[in-house]
């Protein structure tokens, strides 16, 4: 008897949402610190990996055809340019490698160099700016300060 894939994967996440959660309640952090605590984002996404694999395994899919080869090959461009701004941004602030995965995914989409470089450039500026002054994260902008 074989398993199908949807319900394997159901099985995966479940599994994956209670490791979430198992991890979560070792999070110590005093009560004036932090309110809300650094439990919310992984009992969030723990409910989330969980019920959805409950989903999952309940009604698995159809299993329709896989993507057309462009549609693959644009995927995999995708993942790859979110790999590497992950990656470069310890290395290289926040703007700079913010501005060119927003240009990068912009002309993966269609558009132009330029106006996707640009508007990446614009849009890494004003996420600085929202997550420094008006959120209070301290990230860094620049490699060089």
């Amino acid at each position: 008897m074989t398993v199908p894939r949807d319900r394997a994967w159901g099985i995966a996440l479940v599994a994956f949402g209670v490791a979430t959660a198992a991890l979560a309640l070792r999070f110590r952090v005093a009560f004036v610190t932090d309110p809300l605590g650094p439990r919310a984002f992984p009992w969030l996404a723990s409910g989330f990996l969980f019920f959805a694999g409950i989903a999952l395994f309940r009604r698995p899919g159809d299993h329709g055809p896989w993507p057309e080869a462009p549609v693959r090959r644009r995927l995999l461009l995708l993942v790859a340019v979110l790999v590497a701004w992950s990656a470069l941004l310890p290395w290289l602030g926040f703007v700079l490698p913010t501005a060119g995965a927003t240009g990068a995914l912009a002309r993966l989409f269609g558009a132009p160099w330029t106006p996707g470089l640009a508007a990446g450039t614009g849009l890494a500026l004003a996420l600085h700016l929202l997550f420094v002054f008006a959120l209070g994260f301290p990230i860094t902008a620049w490699p060089w300060g």
